[in-house]
């Protein structure tokens, strides 16, 4: 993948590639001054940087907003 090709994949403007790229933050090849993009190593980047909730309380504040939404939609009923 080129520049365009993999903002589109990442649902990302070009210039925040460019700027990745800048900063060595993203995987790419560099081949005569262009850059490309292996899609395999662009999906296992981002599930790199995914963040998962944590701590004891993240579980049940999940449920008591799920619980204050049913609620609600039940009282809309």
């Amino acid at each position: 993948m080129n520049v365009p090709e993999a903002s589109d994949f990442l649902r990302v403007s070009e210039s925040i590639i460019r700027r990745l790229i800048k900063e060595k933050r993203i995987p790419f090849h560099k081949i005569e001054g262009r850059y490309l993009f292996y899609k395999l190593k662009l999906e296992e980047w981002i599930s790199t940087l995914t963040i998962n909730p944590s701590g004891p309380d993240v579980k049940s504040q999940s449920l008591e907003r799920a619980d204050a939404i049913w609620e609600r939609k039940e009282i809309k009923q």
